[in-house]
């Protein structure tokens, strides 16, 4: 068959990507990139952007010829996953990031001396890195500039994206277009632009104007139902009602959960949400502890992956509060559900948090929370200062995110949504709160309600009335600045210590980081007050926000009052320096090592 045909390259492509037949778009713009011809896609997050973008590399093996790609993406982890399906395809595929050179390095392995061999490879790579010394004295040779062939960019909206840290870097990635041959291809992908934003976001990035394929598609997910909601309940009790019918009634299985990511804006915020509802899982469910777990870019990779892993077969990992770092790309097909907690900075953020779910071409559902705030009400009630504070605070949130948290009959999400993108309305079976309000709607109400009245049974009386803390009893005296310093750093071993010991015990905890024991910012809220914790009920106020005060709380209670009756003395430093393995002692009647890893 000749390799400059169509059907040659067709047969190559779903050989390697072993598919019956090519999507009409990825064949399209796969012949683009073949002829040479740069190409920015704009099409819909899960239709399969990333055959595009490595089509040149799986057709230039396929001829036997030479080259060099580089793939950029925002995240680590997203490199690891291109690296992952491009050697999957059979593409030498090297993520190049700060973790694998110095892993790397430790090797006596040089990264970019692996990718200098011939063949075809790809570096796969953040925008960062394009600004590294290893990467600039890489290029610096003329065999190696001659050598690349193709220029990838993942995630081409963060270009435009004002509140993301990835703006800048994206932006410098046009600087490459003068260092690289004018041979070289480029191709940029994207799930979440506007008409209006595609051609300023392909010359931000490199791309000449009339000199490319601008190819695009509709970026609606039809199988998606949109719900928008209004929080109806405070968070400030360490509850999160609103989040509550994620968890079933009379749960008797881990199964009976819908799989979930909920995303969080912040590592606190994460973990306060995973600390509430798995105290609405009962303790008889096998695994409890392993049914919601956090994900974040300081957890170590192979906690991530091991994540990634679990929450895509589904066995007992049902639910993930996640922070910004799983946005983009991260491929978990069969995901029935996402929850973004947080009013997203743009619609393009929430555009991507929705597109984690229904990649498997499923039913899905996407809902979205904003705070009271956002939602409009009529001019002549805002008579107050707060009513006229949200007003303000309303007209300076984007148009799109106020039509969207307040849909009418008229103008449903969907509708909101396939304006802003510039798609035609095609209404949907299963569209969204407005035209579908049901079975979500009064479900969710109902279990919200059920979930209210049994919170409200659980707590004793005399904590029903607030959440603040006591005052110190004169048991211990607050700590000064210096000694609180020392305690947090004795509290970080003490963490460090007891959960190398702890985790040895089971093979599913082996990657699961110390943060995830005990959080900083628990720890540090200890460290502030600890002189209120004379007694146990005291310092179970405190510890309130920590997962395992139940299992491991008496036992740092004792810990923390020895500390403390020393206090007057000066000598807490040496006493902590003394102590500082003690519960470790106590639980585990071995002593364990202190020098081992807590990541």
């Amino acid at each position: 068959m000749d390799q400059d045909s169509e059907a040659w390259l067709e047969e190559t492509l779903c050989k390697a990507f072993k598919v019956q037949k090519l999507r009409l778009f990825q064949l399209q713009h796969a012949l683009d990139l073949r002829n040479g011809r740069d190409v920015f896609l704009t099409i819909a997050t899960g239709q399969g952007k990333t055959t595009v973008l490595l089509s040149p590399l799986v057709a230039a093996m396929g001829r036997s010829e030479k080259g060099i790609g580089i793939g950029i993406v925002p995240t680590k982890a997203l490199a690891q996953q291109l690296e992952k399906t491009a050697l999957a395809v059979g593409v030498r595929a090297v993520a190049v990031t700060e973790d694998t050179i110095r892993e790397a390095d430790a090797s006596g392995v040089d990264l970019f001396k692996v990718l200098s061999m011939d063949g075809v490879r790809l570096a796969v790579m953040s925008p960062q890195m394009l600004r590294s010394e290893r990467f600039n004295a890489w290029i610096r040779s003329a065999r190696i500039r001659e050598a690349i062939r193709w220029m990838l960019i993942d995630e081409a909206h963060l270009v435009l994206e004002e509140s993301s840290t990835f703006k800048t870097p994206y932006a410098n990635i046009a600087l490459m277009r003068s260092r690289l041959p004018s041979s070289t291809v480029w191709c940029a992908v994207t799930g979440s632009v506007t008409p209006a934003n595609a051609p300023v976001a392909a010359t931000l990035l490199g791309f000449r104007p009339g000199l490319y394929v601008d190819a695009r598609y509709r970026l609606d997910r039809p199988l998606i139902k949109y719900i928008p909601r209004i929080l109806q309940h405070p968070t400030s009790n360490g509850q999160y009602l609103d989040l509550a019918p994620t968890i079933p009634r009379f749960l008797t299985s881990a199964q009976q959960i819908t799989p979930t990511l909920i995303f969080a804006e912040s590592i606190a915020t994460s973990h306060a949400i995973m600390c509430f509802l798995d105290s609405l899982i009962p303790p008889s469910v096998p695994n409890r502890t392993q049914i919601i777990k956090l994900y974040n870019s300081l957890m170590p990779i192979e906690y991530r992956q091991n994540f990634i892993r679990e929450i895509t077969s589904g066995t007992t990992l049902r639910i993930g509060v996640v922070t910004d770092s799983l946005t983009y790309g991260l491929d978990i097909p069969n995901l029935p559900r996402v929850i973004v907690f947080d009013l997203c900075a743009s619609p393009e953020i929430m555009k991507q948090k929705m597109g984690r779910c229904g990649r498997n071409g499923c039913p899905a559902t996407a809902i979205t929370y904003a705070p009271a705030w956002v939602e409009e009400i009529p001019v002549h009630e805002v008579q107050s200062q707060k009513a006229k504070d949200d007003a303000r605070r309303r007209a300076a949130l984007h148009p799109m995110l106020l039509k969207w948290f307040n849909p009418t009959l008229h103008q449903c999400p969907r509708l909101t949504d396939n304006q802003y993108y510039g798609d035609d309305f095609q209404p949907e079976d299963n569209c969204c709160v407005v035209c579908s309000p049901d079975p979500e709607r009064d479900t969710d109400c109902a279990a919200i309600e059920e979930w209210k009245t049994e919170l409200q049974a659980r707590q004793p009386m005399e904590s029903r009335a607030g959440s603040k803390l006591p005052r110190s009893d004169g048991s211990y005296r607050s700590l000064v600045q210096s000694e609180r310093d020392e305690l947090k750093k004795e509290l970080l071993q003490w963490r460090c210590a007891t959960w190398n010991s702890l985790r040895k015990s089971t093979a599913k905890d082996r990657h699961t980081p110390a943060e995830v024991f005990l959080p900083t910012h628990i720890l540090q809220y200890l460290v502030n007050h600890a002189h209120i914790c004379s007694t146990y009920p005291h310092f179970k106020l405190v510890m309130s926000g920590w997962r395992n005060v139940s299992d491991q709380g008496q036992a740092l209670h004792s810990w923390l009052q020895l500390v403390l009756a020393n206090a007057e003395t000066g000598c807490v430093p040496l006493l902590l320096r003394k102590l500082a393995l003690y519960l470790p002692l106590r639980l585990q009647h071995t002593t364990p090592d202190t020098k081992t890893s807590c990541a």
